[in-house]
């Protein structure tokens, strides 16, 4: 395959993905946006307490500002707008989650009136009405939107088990592990047997008798792309379900649809797609931290927040690593020559971190004697060029 048509092959995908159910769209040079304010570029808060307009996977940004949404890889760290991608994600299935089970409620109440007109619903669901029926009042309508209104968030999320490598669909009436901790803390206010048909009824939304968690899981075996491929199976396999739903509720959700065959014929290649992208990209905006033996204070700025509350477990998955770092690593996976190459960090108290490439799946961090820190398993002899033209002098950024 053309090595061009590979490259915007990734654009196209990440372009779907990330606009799947309309809440998110992209202008013409790839510049993000949520479609509630088109005019509004969607930012990324950098290391340097600046804000970054964020775009999509592509080789034409002429920002040197900019920030390239790459989230395909898996690396050392975790960077602002790869871990907005995945809650983003999250927080739309989240939403249309919501948006399904409430039209079914309201419309099995409706459907149970004796002046309701049956042509004027989907026959498709007409079973599923049929079915929760003789549970369905408008008592528990309420106590649905009560639970709605206190945790919005918890609702649906796709979360990602790093150690494990697998991404899992997850929902607050289903309790994992028997912690009921979050249905106790509602005390009284709902009704046992409300719970009880929350669970029933999700389980019916997603097709399955067990725990959605049992069904909607996946677990990558990759060394490079772990992360992305087991949430983006789940994702894929959670808006199967969305669509014929939405569009017996009325939901434009066509395009959207169109887009899932492609996604899924652009992931039977991802190995390929993430050896391309691997090698492309500008430096991220990685969550700031105090790195053992730096002098920086910065502290954690808040995350731009979609206009519903995304999955809050993610924030403290990935550790945080010096934006220095990552910026050094960038630069030298572009401009390296041999296996030999490291470049030199300098740190604000005029002494410096030498790092070194090992292998693009394990950038591991560790501390040798002395207090000096390396990356890889051995150390690295080649001096990059200091006048190099991609090393600016004025903040040590890769551009």
């Amino acid at each position: 395959m053309d090595v061009k048509q590979e490259h915007k092959d990734i654009e196209d995908l990440l372009s779907k993905m990330i606009t799947a159910g309309g809440i998110v769209g992209r202008d013409e040079i790839g510049r993000l946006h949520y479609m509630s304010d088109p005019d509004e570029p969607i930012t990324m808060a950098a290391g340097d307490d600046a804000r970054r307009t964020l775009y999509i996977y592509n080789l034409h940004v002429k920002d040197p500002d900019g920030v390239i949404l790459n989230p395909i890889g898996d690396g050392i760290s975790i960077g602002r707008e790869k871990l907005w991608f995945f809650q983003q994600l999250s927080a739309t299935c989240c939403m249309f989650t919501k948006k399904i089970m409430t039209d079914i409620l309201l419309l099995t109440l409706e459907h149970k009136k004796e002046d309701s007109k049956p042509d004027d619903i989907n026959k498709s669901l007409l079973p599923l009405l049929a079915n929760i029926s003789s549970d369905v009042d408008e008592k528990l309508v309420d106590e649905f939107n009560k639970i709605l209104n206190a945790s919005p968030g918890e609702l649906f999320k796709i979360y990602y088990d790093k150690k494990h490598k697998t991404a899992k669909a997850l929902t607050c009436f289903q309790p994992i592990n028997n912690d009921t901790s979050f249905q106790a803390s509602f005390g009284t206010k709902i009704r046992k047997k409300s719970w009880k048909f929350f669970d029933e009824f999700v389980g019916m939304i997603f097709g399955t008798d067990k725990p959605i968690v049992e069904e909607y899981q996946f677990t990558s075996i990759s060394t490079g792309y772990a992360y992305f491929e087991a949430f983006t199976s789940v994702w894929l396999k959670v808006w199967k379900v969305f669509v014929p739903l939405l569009e017996a509720l009325n939901v434009d959700i066509a395009d959207t649809k169109d887009n899932l065959k492609d996604i899924e014929n652009y992931m039977k290649d991802i190995d390929m797609y993430h050896k391309r992208s691997m090698w492309t990209g500008q430096a991220t905006c990685t969550k700031s931290l105090v790195v053992p033996g730096s002098t920086s204070t910065k502290f954690k700025e808040k995350e731009n927040t979609p206009p519903w509350e995304g999955s809050r477990d993610q924030n403290e998955v990935e550790k945080r690593v010096d934006t220095g770092v990552t910026d050094a690593m960038e630069l030298l996976r572009r401009n390296r020559r041999s296996s030999d190459d490291y470049v030199v960090v300098e740190r604000n108290d005029r002494s410096s971190r030498r790092i070194g490439y090992d292998r693009e799946e394990d950038y591991g961090y560790s501390r040798s004697y002395g207090g000096r820190s390396y990356f890889g398993g051995f150390t690295l002899a080649t001096d990059l060029p200091r006048n190099n033209n991609r090393w600016s002098s004025r903040d040590r950024r890769y551009r």
